[in-house]
């Protein structure tokens, strides 16, 4: 079946796309992901070498290395149309679990997958929504999830 893909969009609007947090949890998670391994990786080094190697540039460091990960997580969409949308929806349901997402929430119309981990590590941003919008299957998530998701579709639905 032949379908066609919109281009991937970020969803955000003026100065909010310099700004990489979506919401406090997403801060605390990558506070806690970035700082507990910098903690321990300064405890070791003190415990093991009897040296002070957590400074201002190794801090400034592990948040700007992490940084783009944050970035990838900003919310985007694109649009499946034409007559194979159907079955491109049922490939993307088959898809996502493939990919360590499960089924969240149901509704007329609308499918929310979120990521199988802790709570502490998931983000509300990471969560691919699926919805029917008369004849077309939109998919809106995080982008660096969704560029996989169109080249998948791409590939099992040539033009």
């Amino acid at each position: 079946m032949k379908i066609e893909l919109t281009r991937l969009r970020l969803l955000e609007t003026g100065l909010r796309r310099f700004w990489p947090f979506r919401s406090a949890a997403q801060l605390q998670s990558y506070l806690l992901c970035v700082l507990v391994p910098l903690v321990g990786i300064g405890a070791l080094a003190q415990a093991v070498w009897h040296a002070h190697v957590i400074g201002i540039p190794a801090v400034a460091g592990a948040f700007g290395g992490a940084l783009p990960s944050v970035y990838l997580a900003r919310p985007a969409r694109f649009g499946v149309k034409g007559p194979g949308r159907a079955q491109a929806l049922a490939a993307l349901e088959a898809r996502l679990p493939l990919l360590g997402f499960q089924p969240s929430d149901t509704e007329t119309g609308l499918w929310v997958y979120r990521k199988r981990l802790p709570r502490l590590l998931r983000w509300d941003q990471q969560a691919v929504h699926l919805a029917m919008d008369g004849n077309t299957v939109w998919v809106s998530g995080h982008y660096a999830g969704l560029l996989s998701l169109r080249r998948f579709l791409r590939q099992a639905f040539p033009a």
